[in-house]
């Protein structure tokens, strides 16, 4: 669920602040899943990241299409949080994926 959202935020050609509503469905079904692992605290730290708001900094240099300089550091920070969620994400199902695969080659 969490990559499909994460996706669904960073694929569109235009995506804002306020469509990070939709990281509240994978964050409950996180709080909610039965199963723990040792990366839990990191998935905790990168959820918690990705609700503060980080509006501090407008990037001058930046004119987005309604022609003025609105665009803030927190583009650029909320993308390098959802790439590295995503980055976590796939790396923990494929390392999941080969230890079963090995048991079952033990086995």
């Amino acid at each position: 669920m969490a990559v499909l959202v994460i996706a669904m935020l960073l694929l569109p050609q235009i995506s804002a602040d306020y469509k990070l509503i939709n990281v509240f469905i994978p964050l409950f079904l996180f709080f909610n899943a039965s199963s723990h692992s040792r990366l839990d605290w990191v998935y905790i730290v990168l959820f918690g990241l990705l609700l503060i708001p980080k509006d501090y900094y407008l990037l001058s240099k930046v004119i987005s299409d309604a022609g003025v300089a609105d665009i803030s550091i927190s583009v650029i920070i909320n993308f390098v949080i959802l790439v590295a969620l995503l980055l976590l994400i796939i790396s923990t199902g494929l390392k999941n994926r080969i230890s079963r695969k090995k048991s079952y080659q033990l086995n």
